[in-house]
């Protein structure tokens, strides 16, 4: 971890960051071992944080994916599958559900009220406003212009 450390000022800004990181969950991971608890499961929880973390930075970016998620961390997908066995809709599911629920948040924030919902779903990282949509509705039960007209009514 030393070493680690001692090289971050002369690695790229986004391998740096991984390093923090990693040595971040070490030192975490070292604590917990010495309070008694064990490491295999905070190891899947620790990855599994990290994740979260890099989907709420790159949350807007369409490329963001399961396969751009094991590159950027530096893992294989069956460990992504891992970290995320104890929630129902996995790896892929969990960037899908961040996504929407960014967009419905945007749709009630006032300031984005002029934005349009395609405007609003390709910042979030949606590619194709149809599937958005399906996916919006299938979430919420209602389209996103239903959703907006909805808390336009009660806003107001």
């Amino acid at each position: 971890m030393r070493g680690a450390w001692q090289e971050l000022p002369s690695i790229a800004p986004s391998a740096a960051r991984g390093v923090g990181e990693s040595i971040m969950q070490l030192v975490q991971l070292s604590l917990l071992e010495l309070a008694g608890r064990d490491s295999a499961p905070t190891q899947r929880e620790a990855l599994r944080e990290r994740i979260k973390q890099l989907v709420a930075r790159r949350l807007g970016d369409p490329r963001l994916s399961v396969d751009a998620i094991a590159v950027e961390l530096n893992c294989s997908r069956r460990q992504l599958y891992n970290a995320f066995c104890d929630e129902p809709d996995g790896v892929a599911g969990y960037v899908l559900a961040q996504r929407l629920e960014a967009c419905r948040r945007d749709f009630e924030d006032r300031r984005h009220n002029p934005a349009s919902i395609t405007g609003i779903a390709l910042r979030r990282g949606f590619n194709h406003p149809a599937h958005f949509s399906r996916a919006f509705k299938a979430r919420f039960g209602v389209t996103p212009s239903e959703w907006r007209a909805q808390r336009r009514v009660v806003t107001t």
